[in-house]
């Protein structure tokens, strides 16, 4: 079996069991990548020394890219082990580099400010006010269900990595903002819910 055909094959499994698209995409690029620099081998033919070599021809990068590319690769290979389609795992002596510590950096008020006031629309203000209110991520935002909103608790759960689901909370502007964006776009009537908000 070739590289690519066992490739498709895990990563087909991969989005059956719920994987992400984000993730898929990601672990089918490092593959190709891979593919391109050793060559569509068979993959009883792939070795640690191979491996290295197409590592070796990225160390230009970052070293959580580097990892990335790593779990990615070995990831393939455990499978491959596990599913009785190899006998022996390649990847088991590759180690990924240590990354050091980075502190998160966050928007100061006056940044805040200045990007809000840098908003033109409703839609860039309910942006801005939700994703500093919740602090979720934008692949968290697209799969948000606008009907699953609890406006007077000011919350909604939401599907993050590994469609683990968390609860999120906003506060009034957030609100304000939301609001004035679904109702700008006519999508929905949200009177009932707001009714008890304004009471």
């Amino acid at each position: 079996m070739r590289i690519s055909v066992a490739s498709n094959k895990f990563l087909t499994l991969r989005a059956q069991e719920g994987y992400s698209s984000h993730t898929i995409r990601a672990y089918r690029l490092q593959h190709n990548l891979l593919i391109r620099d050793i060559g569509d081998v068979e993959i009883d033919t792939v070795t640690l020394g191979r491996l290295r070599e197409h590592l070796h021809q990225h160390v230009h990068l970052k070293p959580s890219s580097i990892g990335h590319k790593i779990r990615a690769i070995k990831s393939l290979f455990k499978w491959l082990v596990e599913e009785e389609l190899l006998l022996r795992n390649p990847t088991l002596r590759l180690k990924e580099p240590k990354q050091g510590k980075r502190v998160p950096k966050a928007l100061t008020i006056d940044e805040l400010e200045l990007l809000r006031d840098s908003c033109t629309s409703s839609l860039e203000h309910a942006m801005v006010g939700f994703f500093f209110a919740t602090g979720c991520r934008v692949g968290e935002i697209n799969r948000l269900d606008r009907t699953a909103i609890d406006w007077q608790r000011g919350c909604v759960n939401v599907f993050g990595k590994g469609n683990k689901e968390r609860e999120v909370y906003f506060g009034s502007e957030a609100r304000i903002w939301l609001q004035r964006y679904l109702d700008s776009r006519n999508i929905r009537n949200f009177s009932v819910q707001r009714s008890s908000l304004n009471a």
